[in-house]
């Protein structure tokens, strides 16, 4: 018996509010060893700052961005080809939240994240006591 490989599905990134609404890509998985990548841990749009100031190693690191982005894509539907010059075509902001979507999805952030949290929201003061607590009458 002759066994058919097993590839997992890529994966389709969809935006569907603010300015990149509408946007898709869809992009093979990530490995573990692309991962682990500090390329992929870095902001893009600091990495492009210091290209653009004469960095050698910041340039080495967005071309290395670059190319493992290129050569995930599946497609998109951008006006941009689907190749390493179409990734650099883009602008550092939108190549940085495609590259955080992507390791979030790899790892397993659902998407959407469901309901929201409550992280961050004011605890209603109407529920902490102001008064100073009498004091309670000793036992003799």
């Amino acid at each position: 018996m002759e066994l058919i490989p097993f590839v997992r599905p890529p994966l389709e990134l969809r935006w569907a509010d603010g300015d990149l609404a509408g946007l898709v890509v869809v992009i093979r998985r990530m490995s573990i060893g692309e991962y682990r990548l500090p390329c992929l841990n870095t902001n893009v749009v600091r990495l492009t700052a210091r290209a653009v100031g004469g960095d050698p190693d910041a340039e080495r690191e967005l071309t290395a961005v670059t190319d493992l982005v290129a050569d995930a894509l599946v497609e998109w539907n951008l006006p941009n080809p689907v190749t390493p010059e179409g990734v650099c075509a883009l602008d550092p902001v939108l190549l940085d939240e495609i590259i955080r979507q992507w390791v979030n999805r790899t790892i397993g952030v659902p998407d959407p994240l469901g309901t929201p949290s409550s992280a961050g929201a004011p605890f209603p003061e109407e529920t902490i006591p102001m008064e100073v607590p009498s004091e309670s009458p000793s036992k003799l």
